[in-house]
């Protein structure tokens, strides 16, 4: 563990700073303050390899794994990368700049079908502050296996949610079904895109 906060009180206990320029509004880093916790890092790691140089081998792989492999080659799909069988109501929209390529159903009952090849599945998506995220049911191979709930009413801002939705042990083609569910509060849901591994 890397403390930043005793660096940065050390900092302004020597003048170098103030707390103005290291974070606008005492909580969050400024950029300076990031550039800062980006030295800490990289001083940190670099101390490590020269510590650790000479045991460590390149492109090695344990024999034993003290966890899990379930999520090895792990990723995000772009909405855009979806093999689409129906859009249902959904429609193709730019809503993020850090994930572009969305789909968005703001009204209807939802009916996207897609296949995709995985051994999980999951997704990213908007939670609505305003009330009208609604709730969607998640259907593998025809079976419902979870529910994505976008509304986040009463809340500061949007915020992305995920939802673990399918796992299985091996990678294969699944079709997948997301439909609004009877009784939804809101209309929308918004995906970022597909989690899979």
């Amino acid at each position: 563990m890397v403390s930043y906060a005793n660096v940065m009180n050390d900092m302004l206990r020597h003048g170098i700073y103030t707390a103005g320029q290291l974070s606008g509004d005492g909580v969050h880093p400024s950029a300076l303050g990031s550039a800062v916790i980006g030295e800490l890092l990289a001083r940190y790691m670099d101390g490590i390899f020269q510590k650790e140089a000479g045991s460590i081998q390149a492109g090695t792989r344990p024999s034993v794994y003290m966890t899990s492999r379930e999520y090895e080659h792990a990723g995000i799909l772009s909405c855009r990368e979806l093999d689409i069988n129906h859009m249902g109501t959904f429609r193709k929209v730019n809503k993020s700049r850090y994930f572009p390529g969305n789909l968005e159903s703001s009204n209807g009952s939802g009916g996207l079908e897609f296949t995709v090849a995985c051994k999980n599945l999951g997704f990213l998506y908007v939670r609505q502050k305003d009330g009208s995220g609604g709730q969607f049911d998640v259907y593998v191979d025809g079976s419902r296996v979870s529910e994505i709930n976008a509304d986040n009413y009463g809340a500061h801002n949007n915020q992305p949610g995920t939802v673990s939705c399918f796992f299985s042990e091996k990678k294969s083609r699944h079709t997948v079904r997301i439909v609004k569910k009877k009784g939804s509060a809101g209309d929308e849901l918004i995906l970022y895109g597909v989690l899979v591994s």
